[in-house]
């Protein structure tokens, strides 16, 4: 240790180093973060550390250097049938002290051994779980043997085990509203509906464009068409005038001017011409409303990280943000744009993203198939620092390497998560050649294989078509391959190499141009030219599963008769995202494409919009794509509400009615203070805003209700009313008592608006007050005459005077005294 600070303090990080260690190790991948006991009791443990350090007795001998012996437990008190943490501390912080073990007495005075004899980790210190399966008090009883000039030493604690379990730490629920970055560090489980797109195919560097596709596994997506904001990209849409209705170039045939990756809720990619001859910079924007952050002069944008690391001394996530191509990159701060360090050596091969972040490379030499691993050439090691800076170099970051046993040819395909490879004669999406083709089972989420990897099976591929094309990915244990020419798929178990389904031919003659398919969440998804997106079951030999939704007719618009899908698709959330294009659209599009999101497991449409909105990229439940249309970034998510309310700020009579009226309003920005409308209307109405299509006069707003709080302090529903397309409404209420009332309308939300709600007040007087009160009629006998002016004196007058001011002033009082008893 060269930083100078205590060694109990590195025990203590090392302490939490190992915890986390050995919780990822049992429960890998992440996991252990849906383990509320594990990970509620390590931190217990480290939080409490320093006071739970239990009596100590000394075992005296004959010289040598006293010893003190600790054992801590964590949680104490616990509850019976939960387990506790129990950790055993030498003072004297001897590396790998041997001899370790400890004891338990039970209530009923019945002893047990618990652990060891063991050795020590590099700090002096073990640990081990323990479960009292009895109620009372537990005597822990550590012993050390000693060593050398150390002598052996004793520690005990008193465990209190209760009948009542002691509750664990409670989780903040999933929200049902949107959520903006950083999300607090306490928010445990967040991780299942927010996530970063790091690379251009969120876990892919290839360019999501020509027949690709995205299938990103752990963010939410949007649930409806609601528009967050727009941003024009370039010159878009309509030129007008003599040019007509052609529109400005979009680059959808090979430029694709919009490909963004997202961390830590920002959007950065990288800005180019109109014809994409000359790229500008890059561009950092932010995800919730598309303002600018910052815009750095480099346009070679490659790909984002997020790397956890875990030393002695450092724990958490590091980002970074990396520019280049081939095997030379520079590393920036993703936060600032300011340079970090470089990176030369880095290895080809199939690039992904590891368990841990990092970037993992795939390739195969031969026989030979090689994991290299970023983080270990950049220093990543259990030491106590990762500070990577000046210039890298790959070529120390060979993880491991493994024989593949009978292989021959070329790496088609892996899925590391699935621990899943395939090689064969050749790979790609399109012209693969029929052969055999190879399957390896390697250990999952970048595990370290053995020197040699048996094959696990091997299929045949053939077909009678044209080409042969190849399944974007491996997925549930499969591959597939689309036999152009009768327009069918063949679906290959990966285990046993066996053909799980051939499917039926597809019947159009326009998904001959089937390029891309995906296998994600048991279902083979595949677009093409034939106008439908089509969902067939991978697990089984039926058809019982499988739909087909169809994407409708263009009648005159095109030479397809429905509408055809070019680029690719991205799937997330459960939903698969696609987009209607072809590779060469005409100056003069065909009107009627749309994106498309239809449910993965049933092929029921969620929602759609007009737009050539291709390979949204996804994440926090928030997507954004450009629209060839306009040429505007289009960022679709579940965007904030307003809600006011108001009554009378008169005092009504009782039994009278009052009208209760306000509004529920669109908060997004780009679409702030316009009417909210439901998830049924919103297609249209964000047509309306954005696209320039026409008002849509059936449009329907959303429920709000009313709760009514009275004098008596009793709250009660009143009703529920729906506002209009403006964004009103009003509820017609008649209280049943008298008194001071609040009233609060909440829009609970909806698949496009979050939550809100607003609260107002009003009275109603009491009972049996309700008296009319009338001036007297002039010239009435309650009225006094006016006298003839030129025969009375001034002192008359101010007498004169002083009577009717009574007379007003006396019904002005009873007016008064009748307001203020209300």
């Amino acid at each position: 240790m060269t930083d100078g600070y205590s060694p109990h303090y590195f025990y203590l990080d090392f302490v939490a180093y190992m915890i986390d260690y050995k919780l990822s190790e049992k429960t890998k991948n992440m996991k252990y973060l849906q383990n509320k006991k594990l990970v509620t009791t390590a931190l217990t443990l480290i939080l409490t550390l320093s006071m739970l350090m239990a009596s100590v007795t000394l075992i005296y001998g004959q010289g040598g250097t006293e010893t003190y012996f600790y054992v801590m437990v964590a949680p104490n008190p616990v509850g019976v049938n939960q387990y506790v943490l129990v950790t055993l501390q030498l003072d004297e912080l001897l590396s790998n002290a041997q001899g370790f073990q400890c004891d338990a007495e039970a209530p009923n005075g019945t002893t047990i051994h618990l652990f060891g004899p063991a050795s020590a980790n590099p700090v002096a210190a073990q640990w081990f779980s323990f479960t009292p399966d009895a109620v009372g008090n537990w005597t822990l009883t550590g012993t050390w043997s000693g060593s050398g000039t150390y002598r052996a030493s004793t520690g005990t604690t008193t465990l209190v085990v209760q009948e009542e379990p002691i509750p664990y730490y409670p989780d903040v629920p999933l929200p049902t509203d949107s959520f903006k970055r950083p999300i607090y560090g306490e928010n445990k489980n967040w991780w299942k509906v927010a996530d970063n797109w790091l690379m251009f195919s969120y876990d892919r560097t290839d360019i999501p464009d020509r027949r690709q596709s995205c299938y990103a596994l752990y963010t939410s997506g949007p649930d409806s068409a609601h528009i967050l904001w727009t941003r024009p990209l370039q010159f878009g849409g309509i030129v007008g005038g003599r040019l007509g209705d052609n529109i400005y170039y979009t680059g959808n045939s090979y430029e694709q001017h919009y490909f963004p990756i997202i961390i830590q809720g920002r959007i950065i990619y990288t800005e180019d011409s109109p014809d994409g001859s000359t790229s500008y910079g890059t561009r950092c924007i932010d995800l919730y409303t598309g303002e600018d952050i910052w815009y750095l002069d480099r346009t070679d944008l490659a790909f984002a990280q997020t790397v956890l690391i875990n030393n002695v001394n450092e724990h958490g996530v590091l980002p970074y943000l990396w520019f280049g191509s081939g095997s030379s990159y520079t590393i920036y701060d993703p936060f600032t744009a300011e340079q970090l360090f470089t990176f030369t050596n880095f290895p080809s091969g199939t690039t992904t993203i590891g368990p841990n972040g990092e970037i993992l490379v795939y390739s195969l030499s031969g026989t030979t198939l090689t994991m290299w691993n970023s983080t270990r050439a950049m220093g990543a090691t259990t030491g106590s620092s990762f500070t990577p800076r000046g210039t890298i170099s790959g070529s120390s970051g060979t993880e491991w390497t493994t024989t593949l046993q009978g292989s021959s040819g070329r790496l088609v395909l892996i899925n590391p998560e699935e621990g899943l490879v395939l090689t064969g004669p050749s790979g790609g999406m399109t012209g693969i050649s029929a052969g055999t083709y190879r399957s390896y089972a390697i250990p999952p989420n970048s595990g370290r294989p053995s020197s040699t990897t048996p094959m696990l099976s091997s299929s045949q591929v053939s077909g009678v078509g044209s080409e042969l094309r190849l399944s974007a990915n491996i997925g549930n244990g499969t591959f597939a391959v689309f036999d152009a020419g009768p327009n069918d798929f063949t679906i290959y178990n990966m285990t046993t190499g066996a053909v799980i389904r051939k499917t039926a031919p597809l019947e159009s003659g326009w998904a001959f141009f089937t390029y891309v398919f995906h296998i994600a969440y048991g279902k083979m998804v595949s677009i093409g030219y034939d106008g439908y997106i089509h969902g067939y079951d991978v697990t089984k030999d039926s058809t019982e599963d499988d739909w087909h939704y169809y994407l409708g007719t263009s009648g005159f618009e095109n030479a397809y008769g429905s509408y055809p899908t070019w680029n690719g698709m991205t799937i997330a959330d459960g939903k698969v995202y696609v987009c209607a294009d072809e590779h060469s659209q005409d100056a003069i599009p065909w009107r009627g494409g749309n994106l498309w999101v239809v449910d993965i497991a049933t092929g029921e449409l969620v929602w759609d919009i007009s737009g050539w909105l291709k390979v949204p990229v996804i994440s926090d439940g928030i997507a954004t794509a450009v629209n060839a249309l306009d040429m505007q970034i289009y960022t679709f998510g579940k965007g904030p509400s307003k809600t006011t309310i108001s009554a009378p700020d008169v005092v009504a009579p009782f039994g009278s009615s009052i009208m209760i009226t306000g509004t529920v309003t669109d908060q997004t920005p780009s679409s702030k203070d316009t009417p909210a409308i439901s998830d049924e209307s919103m297609t249209a109405w964000m047509e309306y805003l954005y696209e320039q299509k026409p008002y849509p006069d059936d449009a329907t707003g959303v429920d709000v209700i009313l709760e009514v709080t009275d004098s008596n302090n009793n709250t009660r529903i009143i009703g529920t009313t729906k506002t209009d397309k403006t964004g009103a409404y009003g509820f017609m209420y008649t209280p049943e008592i008298p008194g001071n009332f609040s009233v609060t309308a909440y829009f609970t939300g909806t698949k496009s608006y979050d939550m809100s709600l607003a609260t107002t007040y009003f009275s109603i007087s009491e009972k049996g007050q309700n008296v009319d009160v009338n001036f007297p009629a002039y010239g009435s006998a309650e009225w006094p005459a006016y006298p003839d002016v030129n025969a009375v004196t001034t002192t008359d007058m101010v007498i004169i005077a002083a009577v009717v001011a009574a007379i007003v002033i006396g019904v002005l009082n009873l007016v008064l005294m009748l307001r203020k008893r209300k």
